[in-house]
């Protein structure tokens, strides 16, 4: 038996259930996973628990973007660092010219700055090795 006050509280397991917390189904409990795990929110509606669409807020929307940001530096980082590290030991570079990655990396550390950040970013392009 599951009961719900902000929160879900299993009866059987011996534990203090809050004062007013409402009985909850084993059917509607699944729904209510079901739906979380399709992205849905779970929330409480004059003390019921009720599947509703999850609202992403501007900083949600910003933290993702940054990430996805730092992924795409992280992921060109190392053809700098091999570029720098060649040019040190005198060793010709695998790339000639690393301004574009250079470039590339830059515009992706401007893309706060972007109209329309975060809700719509322009990404911009990879260079080719």
């Amino acid at each position: 038996m599951k009961y719900w006050k902000d929160g879900f509280y299993d009866g059987s397991a011996n534990r203090a259930i809050p004062e007013g917390a409402v009985r909850v189904t084993d059917e509607q409990w699944r729904a209510l996973l079901d739906g979380q795990s399709e992205g849905k929110e779970i929330r409480d509606v004059d003390g019921v628990p009720t599947l509703a669409e999850r609202t992403v807020t501007t900083t949600e929307l910003e933290s993702r973007a940054r990430a996805k940001r730092d992924e795409r530096l992280s992921a060109v980082e190392w053809r700098v660092s091999r570029h720098d590290t060649q040019v040190r030991l005198g060793v010709t570079p695998t790339e000639a010219d690393i301004t574009p990655v250079l470039e590339y990396m830059q515009k992706l550390r401007d893309l706060p700055t972007q109209e329309g950040w975060p809700e719509k970013v322009e990404w911009p392009e990879i260079p080719e090795e």
